[in-house]
């Protein structure tokens, strides 16, 4: 078998999906164009409405564009007004503590943090700038460690420990519980 190539072949292009589209192009366009029309009726009511509203306003003898809006006048028992000011005090904690950068904390212990040091709680006080932590170390001198890094860094000061015993873990080692407080920098 032979295969040849008929050069003569030409693509017609499919008139019936070409007038399908463009009247369906020009209905959209219809639409748009109706829109339109109506949003700029719409503008001009308004416009007029303004204008005559300004041409009374000016009208008026004694009376200033910036009179024209009466304003109610509303009172508020001082219960509702405390009970308002509690609500703002709370929403303001919230936003507060909502604050706080965790995660630059984070940052700034875990470079300071040594091998075998593991914390379990930390609990930042606002209003003083103390930051309440708990962990564990593997033993004394690691914990001795933390502590010369705690008091060495530029971002720590007031590093106390509050607490510090012995305790088995559940792998059988000893293991150094402690409590410690400090002032981070950054959140006073």
């Amino acid at each position: 078998m032979k295969l040849a190539i008929n050069l003569a072949t030409k693509s017609y292009p499919n008139r019936r999906a070409l007038t399908a589209g463009g009247t369906l192009l020009l209905v959209l366009l219809g639409v748009f164009l109706v829109n339109n029309l109506i949003g700029l009726a719409a503008e001009n009511n308004r416009t007029r409405q303004l204008v005559e509203r300004f041409s009374a306003l000016e009208e008026s003898p004694g009376q200033t564009v910036a009179q024209a809006p009466v304003v109610p006048q509303v009172s508020y028992s001082a219960e509702a007004l405390e009970q308002q000011r509690q609500r703002i005090i709370v929403a303001n904690r919230l936003l507060e503590e909502d604050a706080f950068r965790w995660t630059a904390l984070l940052d700034r212990l875990e470079a300071i943090l040594p091998e075998g040091v593991s914390l379990s709680s930390m609990a930042p006080h606002l209003k003083d700038g103390v930051i309440n932590i708990s962990g564990e170390s593997r033993d004394v001198p690691t914990l001795q460690l933390l502590l010369d890094r705690l008091l060495g860094s530029e971002f720590f000061f007031d590093v106390r420990l509050a607490s510090q015993s012995r305790v088995k873990s559940q792998s059988e080692a000893t293991q150094v519980q402690f409590n410690l407080s400090l002032i981070w920098k950054e959140i006073l």
